[in-house]
């Protein structure tokens, strides 16, 4: 077993044995709740509050250390497959460590022959992967200016942002190299059973609506000592992958949930959600919003209408998401019977669930308060149209401040509902 795999079960058996506690804890609350009139004592609030911090530091420990494992199973097969193949290695592979070598000598000093070895390997590159029609090679164009990110680093870059934001895994993310739209059936079309020699009438026409992601440029503006620079054993690729994958992961996270359009993606909580409930009188891309039954909290009841008022065909690739203090108090709901709304996951195999369906904690997601909408449901991936345009750009930046020098970083990505009937959100409002 590997190291990150013994980790795992480490985390895992830690989190069966507090869950038990969870348990037992949340039922004294209750019974505390019932025989004091001002409810639990701080002693009871106080442990579920340690508890909640233990279970959130755990989740993050094995989601960390699943996808460092996930990265070591990678990398051992693609090892495995060139001892294997090693007489029909990608030609495209070469190229790239050359790109690569350019790029981190180019970063280091910036001066003119580092400029043009960089340029020339950019151009082998693209040359090689035009003439063997490589659609996974991404260099990006001359007319984005600066230069292009080595592939491996901007998938570093999207992996971090992985770690730190739930919507590289939620939305489904088309990869493009222009301008990109799609026509969504707004009715459906129809149709009917007949006999062999039956008289077929033509069956209604549906109506389509053209949706176009709003677009943005995303950029990241690290800053390093020239002194770090000069020092061979600085971790280039490394620290890149560090600041513009977090800082990524951050702007991203915001634009996803509330970005307003205007050079960013729109946002699914962008126009504000309606109780108008499916083929009714509901604009296009607006959410159909469930109350939560109660001015200022989150209920059983209104979880449980929240899942039930999402159509049946989205239900196989349903999901919620919230933030991290949401997922603090819905993890001390249960049911008129006692049983708890959370389950943690504990086979190793699967995420944590509410009511049967996996969760993400999304940093930018509105916090529990009157009117807010702190929990979306549903199949993000057919809800949601999410775009990268191809490369990753680079422009080296040594002048605007002596002594340091700025790489600016960006990606072209956009975004906006695609579906508006399969994602539901939860509002804290008695109606």
């Amino acid at each position: 077993m590997s190291s990150a795999a013994t980790e795992i079960k480490e985390a895992l058996d830690g989190m069966r044995s507090d869950f038990d506690e969870f348990k037992s804890t949340i039922n004294a609350k209750v019974e505390e709740s019932g025989r004091r009139s001002e409810g639990p004592t701080s002693d009871t609030i106080e442990k579920l509050e340690k508890m909640e911090r233990s279970f959130t530091k755990a989740e993050d420990q094995i989601a960390e250390l699943k996808a460092a494992n996930d990265a070591t199973v990678l990398a051992l097969e693609e090892k495995i497959d060139r001892l294997t193949n090693g007489s029909k290695s990608d030609p495209i592979d070469a190229l790239r460590a050359d790109h690569f070598k350019a790029f981190e000598q180019w970063v280091r000093t910036n001066d003119r022959e580092d400029e043009r070895a960089m340029r020339a390997a950019e151009k082998a590159l693209g040359l090689k992967a035009k003439e063997l029609d490589r659609k996974d090679v991404t260099i990006g164009t001359d007319a984005a200016g600066g230069h292009a990110v080595p592939e491996n680093i901007a998938a570093m870059v999207r992996q971090r942002a992985v770690l730190m934001s739930p919507w590289r895994e939620v939305f489904e993310w088309i990869t493009v190299g222009s301008d990109y739209k799609e026509l969504v059936d707004l009715t459906g079309l129809t149709s009917g059973w007949i006999g062999e020699t039956g008289t077929r009438t033509g069956t209604a026409t549906p109506t389509l609506q053209q949706v176009t992601p709003t677009m943005g440029e995303l950029y990241a503006y690290p800053t390093a000592s020239e002194w770090s620079l000069d020092d061979v054993f600085f971790d280039v690729a490394g620290w890149l992958t560090r600041s513009a994958g977090r800082e990524f992961a951050r702007a991203e996270g915001v634009s996803c949930v509330t970005g307003d359009g205007t050079n960013q993606m729109t946002g699914f909580l962008d126009g504000t959600p309606v109780a108008t409930a499916d083929h009714g009188a509901r604009a296009f891309g607006v959410l159909q919003y469930v109350p939560s039954t109660d001015a200022a909290l989150i209920t059983v009841a209104g979880l449980v209408d929240l899942v039930y008022e999402l159509d049946e065909f989205y239900e196989a690739g349903a999901s919620m998401v919230m933030n991290k203090k949401t997922v603090g108090t819905m993890r001390q709901l249960a049911n008129d019977g006692g049983d708890l709304l959370w389950s943690p996951g504990l086979n190793g195999s699967e995420l944590p669930t509410f009511l049967g369906f996996e969760y993400r904690r999304a940093a930018h997601m509105p916090d529990i308060a009157a009117n807010a909408f702190p929990v979306a449901f549903g199949d993000f991936r057919e809800g949601y149209m999410a775009v990268d345009r191809v490369g990753l750009r680079i422009t080296r930046d040594e002048v605007t401040a002596p002594g340091f020098v700025k790489f600016y970083m960006r990606r072209r990505q956009g975004g906006i509902i695609r579906n508006d009937e399969a994602i539901k959100v939860l509002k804290i409002a008695i109606s």
